[in-house]
């Protein structure tokens, strides 16, 4: 049986290198119809930091348009401290890319929580 990159799904330790990562970025994902873009969010996008393995890796997670982050992009900036995050059902898969023509990450995870945030 041969097994394809493709095939394997990756768990939260493989793809952050720990239970946390600090949130940077968070943005709408818009819904993809017919080949164009609509105005219906279909995700949220947070982009993440992996910190606990010190790779300091860029990582974006999709979390579904039903669970919102609990934080906006205006805290995050506003905050004197880095802004702690825990996913919960993190999982990842490599998909081959279009645009780059190389092997990229997808993830997503079924929600997250804010481990701590001072502003």
């Amino acid at each position: 049986m041969s097994r394809k990159i493709t095939d394997i799904i990756l768990n939260q330790e493989q793809i952050l290198g720990g239970d946390r990562a600090i949130l940077t970025k968070i943005s709408e994902g818009k819904k993809f119809v017919n080949g164009h873009y609509t105005d219906e969010i279909d995700c949220y996008k947070l982009e993440v930091v992996c910190v606990a393995d010190k790779s300091f890796d860029k990582v974006i997670v999709k979390l579904p348009s039903d669970k919102t982050p609990g934080i906006t992009q205006e805290q995050i900036e506003a905050s004197t401290s880095p802004v702690y995050v825990k996913f919960e059902g993190l999982t990842g898969k490599f998909y081959m890319s279009n645009i780059t023509n190389r092997y990229e990450l997808s993830c997503k995870a079924t929600a997250v929580h804010i481990a701590n945030v001072k502003v």
